[in-house]
C-alpha cells in the first residue's frame, strides 16, 4: 500500500492523473497547481490556509507568484516544498562539502 500521491501528465489529455506512489514534480505544471491537486482542489487549499477560494484562484490565473507570506503555510498544508513554490525566495541549497575552517 502506498502512502503518497504520484502525479503524471497524461499524453492524451490535459488533466492530471493521480496514482498512489511518490510525488513527482512535472515540467510545465505550476507548483501551486500541484499543491491544489495534493489537497483536493482550490476550496480545500483555501480552507487549509483559512483564506478565500478566490485568492487561490488568483494565484493560479492572475498572479505570477504565490505571496511570500503564504509559502510556508502552503508547504505545511500540502508538502510541496518552499523552493518549488518560490525559488526566488527559497533557493535550493547546494550540499556542503564538509570543509572545516581549520
Amino acid at each position: 500500500m502506498y502512502s503518497r500521491l504520484d502525479l503524471y501528465f497524461s499524453e492524451f489529455s490535459s488533466r492530471l492523473v493521480m496514482q498512489k506512489t511518490t510525488l513527482v514534480i512535472i515540467e510545465g505544471v505550476k507548483p501551486i497547481e500541484l499543491a491544489i491537486k495534493q489537497v483536493g482542489g482550490q476550496t480545500a487549499l483555501a480552507r487549509a490556509l483559512e483564506i478565500s477560494q478566490a485568492r487561490v484562484w488568483n494565484w493560479v490565473n492572475r498572479d505570477p507568484k504565490v505571496p511570500a507570506e503564504m509559502v510556508l503555510r502552503i508547504e505545511a498544508a500540502t508538502g510541496i516544498s518552499r523552493n518549488k513554490l518560490r525559488p526566488d525566495i527559497y533557493p535550493v541549497e547546494a550540499p556542503s562539502r564538509g570543509v572545516s575552517g581549520e
